[in-house]
Order: C-alpha cells, then structure tokens, then sequence
C-alpha cells in the first residue's frame, strides 16, 4: 500500500466515522449532498475518491471540519519542517476562508 493508499483508506474512514457519529445514515447524507447514496457508499468503500470540494461539502453536512475528515497526517505542521509558521497560517487562512465562502454559496 503506497502513501495515496493510505490517505484514500485514512479519508473514507474518517467520512464514515464523522457520519456514524452525527448518527446519519449513507441514505441521509446521500440526500443532503444531492447525490445517490451509491456515491456515498463508494466513498466510504474507497472506490470513489472525492474532491476537495466534495470534502468540504460532506463536512458541511456532517457539521464538521474538513480537518476532522482529512487524515491527521495531511497536517500541514507535518508535512514539512521546511514549512514555517507563517506560510502554515497561510494555508489554514486559505482553507477556512475557502470553507466560509462555500457555507455562503460564494463559491
């Protein structure tokens, strides 16, 4: 299993586990995200891989963070020592002000 493997096994997981803890069905999230629960069930079995943009909006419907959905070793503060502070509070400014502007249908 190579590194994508393991972030494709880590982000399924995590969907799932963010669902069951909302207590929503595949059939419920299915319906808030507009797409048939065949989708949502090819994303928790790894067949699907989403997009950063579905990301978002599943954690939008799960009422979470995108952070509670991407595997904790997508972390920017691990991904590089070379990465300082400022540039890693770049990126999270980016990724909020993305995640804002979705839940206000900007983008």
């Amino acid at each position: 299993m190579d590194r994508y493997d393991t972030v494709k096994t880590q982000i399924q997981q995590r969907i799932r586990e963010q669902r069951k803890k909302m207590k929503i069905t595949q059939e419920g999230l299915s319906k808030s995200l507009n797409k048939s629960r065949f989708w949502v069930t090819a994303i928790e079995r790894g067949n699907i891989i989403p997009t950063i943009l579905s990301i978002y909006k599943i954690a939008d419907a799960l009422k979470c963070s995108i952070f509670d959905i991407l595997p904790p070793n997508l972390d920017i503060n691990n991904v590089s020592q070379n990465i300082d502070s400022k540039a890693r509070g770049q990126v999270y400014s980016m990724l909020d002000k993305t995640h804002r502007e979705l839940q206000n249908g900007i983008i």
